[in-house]
């Protein structure tokens, strides 16, 4: 992440406040937690911003979490949208379909296996294919 586009950095108490300002780019965050007990290696995550929406962390384990940045940004009214969202492989299989409506969530991805994936989101107007790689 590059401070000088526009991104920021606001440590805080105990967690980190990253401040994306480029949409539709990939970023790489590289971190570690310290305390009295000693220090964490790094860990490394890619974070995904496309069409206003984040996907992370990619590649995934366990689960992926998906925000829709336009809802997040007009906090306040209540939109009631129904995501349709579809995990598909490189093949064009469905292996996952779920249906979300708040503008972040969580899905357990632990199921597929290790390879690429397209993130499909419908919010009924449009449909957003996003990447996703997953590694165990």
């Amino acid at each position: 992440m590059n401070p000088l586009n526009g991104n920021s950095v606001r440590p805080y108490y105990d967690y980190v406040d990253i401040s994306f300002y480029n949409p539709f780019e990939s970023y790489q965050v590289v971190s570690r937690a310290s305390n009295s007990c000693g220090t964490t290696e790094w860990v490394l995550t890619n974070i995904c911003i496309s069409d206003n929406y984040s996907l992370f962390p990619n590649p995934a384990k366990e689960t992926i979490t998906i925000i829709d940045n336009q809802v997040i940004k007009t906090e306040g009214i209540n939109l009631k949208i129904n995501y349709s969202i579809r995990i598909i492989d490189i093949m064009g299989f469905l292996q996952i379909a779920a249906s979300k409506y708040e503008p972040t969530f969580t899905m357990n991805v632990s199921s597929l296996e290790d390879g690429s994936y397209i993130v499909q989101i419908n919010d009924g107007k449009k449909t957003v294919n996003l990447p996703l790689v997953i590694k165990h």
